[in-house]
């Protein structure tokens, strides 16, 4: 399971001197659940040890959910000229495939081992949908709501990236 959180913050002040200037902050998650069962075969010599084998991988994607907040102020006086908020949700997917993987560990001491593993997968995705955006314009005096519903999907097939993961393994 892996959880994404991506938080930008943008002071347009650092701009050259305008009417006026944004501070803009972006919050942006997602999470993915990964298994990836397969058969191995190893290969030890002293304390080393090498294996490979195939997998079959399963990624399930959350939605992505983000929030931008606009704030606008008029340079000469820093007061409020328009606050501004989206919110836009976009459909999760799934992958599913299959591919190689190969590792090596090397045991340092008795009960200790480290290695790495390293693996890719041709596999078959599909993400996205309806996406949905929300605007909600707080100030001036005025509130305005609006929600845009566009959509954007994703499908085909592909090869993942080359996937590395670096392994520390304690034995009792």
């Amino acid at each position: 399971m892996t959880k994404y959180k991506v938080t930008e913050t943008v002071d347009w002040r650092e701009y050259p001197p305008d009417i006026n200037y944004g501070l803009n902050s972006s919050d942006l998650k997602q999470s993915m659940f990964a298994i990836a069962p397969g058969i191995l075969w190893n290969s030890n010599y002293k304390k080393l040890n090498f294996y490979g084998g195939f997998q079959l991988v399963y990624r399930q994607y959350s939605s992505v959910i983000s929030n931008t907040y606009y704030r606008v102020y008029t340079t000469s006086n820093n007061a409020p000229e328009m606050f501004q908020d989206y919110y836009q949700t976009e459909p999760g997917g799934f992958s599913i495939g299959a591919g190689p993987v190969t590792g090596f560990s090397i045991n340092v001491f008795k009960g200790l081992s480290i290695g790495a593993e390293f693996s890719t997968a041709y596999s078959y995705y599909k993400t996205g949908g309806a996406i949905t955006t929300t605007v909600t314009r707080i100030f001036p005096t005025y509130l305005y709501v609006g929600t845009n519903i566009s959509g954007l999907t994703f499908e085909g097939y592909k090869f993942s990236s080359l996937l590395t993961a670096i392994n520390i393994a304690f034995n009792f």
